[in-house]
């Protein structure tokens, strides 16, 4: 008589972990790469797929600041790191450091530690100054009622475009008109 029998072993193998890291770029790089790795090395092929997100960093905007990409990785029997590359859009505007994330998604023979990467876009143009566009002068006051006083305005210029909110702190400074007596302070 013959007999069939399952033989199990005592212990299941764990699967690796995929994970994916952060990075920083400047913006005028041109690329981002971001690596994706296993814990270990696998039997078997390993698929997982990725996806770029919007962040403060967009790729769905009339200004994007990088290329959208989304695919699958494939890791072979062995493998344990794989890289995805983004282009990096250098634009003229200063704007401050940005990011944006790469998320997986739907491993197949190993289960997901970390899911997001975060790329953080350091802006390479540099901050816009700020001037007075030009001084103004006027007459003293009111030839007919002395007490009157004359409004002076200032045009402020920033040196560059921003996309970026500007605000600016001022103050009135004596330099020959005296405050109190010749104009009155504003800041």
């Amino acid at each position: 008589r013959l007999a069939f029998a399952d033989i199990l072993p005592n212990s299941v193998p764990s699967l690796p972990t995929i994970s994916i890291n952060d990075v920083t770029v400047n913006e005028g790089d041109g690329i981002a790469t971001l690596t994706v790795s296993l814990s270990e090395a696998s039997l078997y092929e390993v698929n997982v797929s990725f996806a770029s997100l919007n962040g403060m960093a967009t790729f769905t905007s009339y200004e994007p600041d990088f290329v959208g990409n989304a695919g699958l990785l494939t890791f072979q029997a062995g493998e344990t790191q794989k890289t995805i590359d983004l282009q990096i859009i250098d634009d003229l505007l200063p704007e401050g450091s940005e990011t944006f994330g790469v998320k997986l998604s739907g491993a197949e023979y190993a289960t997901v530690a970390k899911d997001e990467g975060i790329v953080t876009i350091t802006d390479n143009e540099s901050l816009p100054s700020i001037s007075v566009f030009r001084d103004v002068s006027k007459l003293e006051g009111s030839s007919t009622n002395p007490g009157d006083t004359t409004t002076f305005s200032f045009w402020i210029q920033l040196s560059q475009e921003t996309s970026e909110t500007v605000t600016v702190d001022y103050t009135t400074n004596d330099i020959t008109a005296i405050s109190g007596s010749d104009y009155i302070a504003k800041s």
